[in-house]
């Protein structure tokens, strides 16, 4: 039911006297039956017990989800630090690796230094050289009593060796300039000799030579550590000589084992430019041949019989291999026979027994050391020298070596052979090559025998593949 009311409002006096007209406040009053009002009262219950309800969720809810969402962030928090965690012990494990290898690194070069200073130390106690203004002392000349001054040479001079070219015999070469062979060696730093300067007169200090030159135990556990370690078995190892496996080096280290032609070519020539290199007042005039030269000579004994029995000459010209050697025109073997006196060359009996050989150039003899005579009589040694005999005078004949030495024909007969006696020799059937080896070392050297024994071979054996192994030669 709708009903208008017309009231008289307390500002409408106010209000009136400005606008001159009495104003009124028009309310609409709604009046409800009673049945309107007792369903109002009801569902504004209703309405209150609705809110009331929904207030009381709301809050029971929303702490749930509260508590919800601080768990999740605990949660969130431990996974953080966990993880945190792992990647700081992941770390430490990674450091702990590096720092593992960088010890193992530091230690395998410590342990090089020192072997780098062991073998500097004793190089220069041997050496006993002390350089004072090598441009002045070495342009001097030192007086020492002779006729003549003598010349103070450096290292430069023995480089510059001008050896022949190889070419047919009969043929002098050109003497042209070429690299000369030592200086693809590890000879070419070695000192000559030692001067000593007074106020007076210079006198030459000459270099003790000792082929039993002592080398550390440290070293020699390097060299036996790399022969026993499989790993390496084809490994190839560069020396002066060219490249050789470790077989090589295992029997040359190695007691009880046999040595090879390989072994005593390579060290022959070693210890003839080591010699060489040093300048040891007591070495001799001498020079090398090889165990090739050897096998090629022989080669042509029932040729040069043939020749006798037809009674035709035997052409040298054709053996230009066998004229290098005596020539100088050979590479490694640049040292004219001409201009020597002997020639030393290991020489292998039966087959299996080496000895060693020194053609004597001034008496024109062929001298054996043997280090096992009960092998061989001498008069067998004798004849499986035949060759060698015969066929070396008419070679040397052929390049004309007894013209220029000024000999007699009496010289070009076959050479006597001399068996040398009162030697150490060897007790075991191993050893003949390296006796062979150190022989040709200590007597080339002019140096005493008396260390050289059977009970020092197994320490020659070492120290001879040691000085290939690294390149360096010893004395």
């Amino acid at each position: 039911m709708l009903r208008w009311v017309c009231q008289q409002s307390p500002k409408s006096q106010t209000i009136s006297q400005v606008f001159d007209s009495p104003m009124f406040i028009i309310k609409a009053v709604i009046e409800m039956t009673p049945e309107e009002e007792q369903l109002k009262i009801a569902s504004g219950e209703l309405f209150e017990n609705f809110r009331s309800s929904t207030i009381i969720q709301s809050k029971n809810g929303g702490s749930k989800r509260v508590r919800e969402v601080v768990n999740d962030e605990d949660d969130f928090k431990k996974s953080k630090k966990q993880k945190s965690k792992i990647k700081m012990k992941k770390a430490i494990r990674n450091l702990q690796d590096r720092v593992a290898v960088v010890e193992g690194q530091l230690n395998s070069i410590k342990s090089d230094i020192d072997e780098l200073k062991g073998m500097m130390s004793t190089i220069l106690k041997h050496i006993g050289l002390q350089r004072k203004g090598d441009e002045d002392v070495l342009e001097k000349k030192v007086d020492i009593g002779l006729e003549e001054p003598i010349n103070v040479i450096d290292d430069e001079d023995v480089i510059e060796i001008e050896p022949f070219l190889t070419q047919r015999p009969h043929v002098r070469p050109a003497r042209r300039k070429r690299a000369s062979v030592y200086l693809s060696t590890p000879f070419t730093t070695l000192p000559k000799r030692s001067v000593t300067s007074t106020t007076s007169t210079s006198q030459y200090k000459p270099i003790v030579y000792d082929p039993m030159h002592k080398i550390l135990d440290v070293h020699l556990d390097r060299l036996r550590a790399w022969i026993t370690d499989k790993r390496t078995d084809d490994e190839l190892r560069e020396t002066f000589h060219g490249k050789k496996l470790k077989a090589f080096f295992r029997d040359l280290f190695m007691c009880r084992r046999r040595l090879a032609d390989e072994h005593l070519d390579a060290l022959f020539l070693f210890i003839r430019l080591k010699i060489k290199a040093v300048g040891i007042p007591s070495s001799q005039n001498f020079t090398t041949a090889d165990t090739i030269f050897m096998r090629i000579l022989v080669s042509k004994w029932p040729l040069y019989k043939e020749c006798i029995k037809e009674n035709r000459p035997f052409d040298w010209n054709e053996e230009y291999r066998l004229v290098d050697y005596v020539v100088g025109s050979k590479e490694d073997f640049q040292d004219p026979w001409a201009s020597v006196d002997y020639v030393y060359s290991p020489f292998n009996v039966h087959g299996n027994h080496w000895v060693l050989l020194c053609l004597d150039l001034v008496s024109c003899q062929v001298k054996v050391w043997d280090s096992l005579p009960s092998l061989s009589t001498v008069e067998e040694m004798t004849n499986i020298l035949l060759p060698i005999r015969q066929l070396v005078p008419k070679l040397l004949d052929s390049t004309g070596f007894f013209d220029r030495r000024g000999r007699s024909s009496t010289y070009k007969e076959p050479w006597p052979v001399v068996i040398v006696d009162s030697i150490p020799l060897q007790r075991n059937n191993s050893d003949c090559g390296v006796f062979t080896i150190i022989y040709f070392e200590y007597i080339a050297a002019g140096v005493g025998l008396d260390t050289l024994c059977q009970e020092n071979m197994s320490y020659f054996r070492k120290q001879l593949a040691f000085q290939l192994w690294t390149n360096t030669p010893m004395y």
